[in-house]
């Protein structure tokens, strides 16, 4: 065998161990890298290089992200957590006015017209002197 081949290898033996203790502790990052025994910046550096190992890191994430929001959805189901309740319709529902506080989206335009506004009132109150 090459040594090519043997480094791929190894760089793909270290990838596996790494996703494995990924989905070991729950996408936690510097928890997985101690438990794999690799640096974290490394885990970026493969995130960054390597496509096939971004895609299984992004699937660990993504399955954990399901597993959380699946154990919030039993939270609330069974009335036991009213705070995740609140929580889920302020994130979720917030298109149905479940927000704390109203979000005012505006552009320059409508800047442009409140000074074109404000223009006319002046001409107007320095005309009527």
């Amino acid at each position: 065998m090459t040594k090519t081949k043997d480094k791929t290898r190894h760089l793909k033996k270290r990838q596996l161990c790494m996703l494995q203790a990924l989905r070991e502790q729950k996408g936690l990052i510097a928890r997985a890298a101690k438990a794999a025994g690799i640096a974290r910046s490394q885990h970026y550096v493969w995130v960054k290089e390597c496509e096939e190992y971004k895609q299984a890191y992004h699937d660990i994430v993504e399955f954990v992200l399901d597993e959380v929001e699946s154990t919030a959805m039993d939270m609330i189901t069974t009335g036991k957590n009213p705070v995740m309740t609140i929580f889920y319709l302020k994130t979720k529902g917030k298109h149905r006015g479940f927000v704390e506080k109203q979000e005012v989206e505006h552009s320059t335009g409508d800047l442009k017209s409140m000074r074109e506004l404000i223009r006319d009132c002046e001409q107007h109150l320095t005309e009527g002197d």
